[in-house]
């Protein structure tokens, strides 16, 4: 009759008790339960969902929702080099040119004003520059943001390396870290014999150094 912090008000529990080998075996493999966040009023049932499964162990929670609808995930394991790992994985099974292999949306559907405000505001998208195949699973990350539009695309990152930006870098420094190519339409560049390296392809002068005021 009196729910407090951390009480659990329901639980599902996952069990093999009759497992022939015993010990971890027979222990709660999984479980999901609700549990207050704090004391329960005629104001407040506030409470979160945690997600338990086990590994060698009675299950332990490793993700939360909590009330606000805010996730939370633990990875338990206590040695080197194993971080938590979120995977978006597409079970299409020919990859094509352009194709999104995996997608992460913002927006904000109760704006009261509407129109603008509830288009996609922000994406992040994985999308592939060609045919996989054995040899090649060659992908490009696009960040896209809104400005009075769903989210476009503003910046890309290709498979190569090569980053490309619609609008400025800012930044209190950029350091070049190799040498321009004949090729280059715009580049700057630098080598430890050189040093800095800038390189134009103009129409009647390679590079111009101007104040636009």
């Amino acid at each position: 009759t009196v729910i407090g912090l951390n009480d659990v008000i329901g639980k599902i529990s996952f069990q093999a008790p009759d497992e022939g080998t015993g010990t971890d075996a027979v222990l709660i493999s999984g479980a999901i339960q609700a549990v207050a966040e704090g004391d329960h009023s005629s104001s407040s049932n506030a409470t979160s969902l945690e997600f338990m499964t086990g590994k060698s162990e009675a299950a332990t929670t490793k993700m939360t929702i909590n009330s606000q609808g805010n996730v939370t995930m633990k990875n338990t394991l206590t040695t080197d080099d194993t971080p938590i790992t979120l995977t978006l994985s597409t079970g299409e099974t020919d990859i094509a040119a352009n194709d999104v292999i995996g997608k992460i949306r913002f927006n904000a559907p109760d704006e009261g004003t509407g129109t603008d405000a509830v288009e996609i505001a922000a994406v992040i998208q994985a999308r592939s520059e060609g045919d996989f195949s054995s040899s090649s699973n060659a992908t490009t990350l696009d960040f896209m943001t809104g400005a009075s539009e769903s989210a476009t695309t503003k910046m890309t990152l290709s498979s190569a390396g090569v980053l490309d930006v619609t609008g400025d870098i800012t930044g209190s420094t950029i350091n070049a870290d190799g040498d321009t190519a004949a090729g280059d339409n715009a580049a700057m560049g630098y080598t430890a014999s050189e040093g800095l390296i800038l390189t134009g392809q103009g129409s009647t002068d390679d590079i111009t150094i101007k104040n636009d005021a």
